[in-house]
């Protein structure tokens, strides 16, 4: 953005709060994953995170009740590190 906005603008924080649209993407092109996901007790990533923390925002997700942007995050962080230590772990398990 060099150049077309003045420095100011490009580094300041808070230009945009797109978890509105995370969600909705979550819930409506990947709900039966993350289903599925959040349907198992979330051992893989016990050592990283709070998983009762994560399952009890999920069932606040599912529950149509409004989260916090942090609580979106955690879902996020939930599903995203439960996915990637699930695909380490067959990638080791083929070496």
């Amino acid at each position: 953005l060099r150049g077309s906005l003045p420095e100011v603008i490009q580094w300041r924080g808070g230009k945009g709060d797109l978890s509105d649209n995370f969600v909705h993407g979550l819930l409506e092109f990947n709900r039966a994953q993350l289903e599925g996901i959040m349907g198992t007790p979330l051992e893989s990533i016990n050592n990283y995170v709070n998983t009762n923390t994560v399952q009890k925002t999920y069932q606040k997700l599912i529950s149509a009740k409004n989260l916090t942007s942090q609580e979106k995050m955690t879902i996020w962080l939930g599903a995203s590190l439960t996915l990637a230590l699930n695909k380490l772990s067959k990638n080791q398990k083929t070496v």
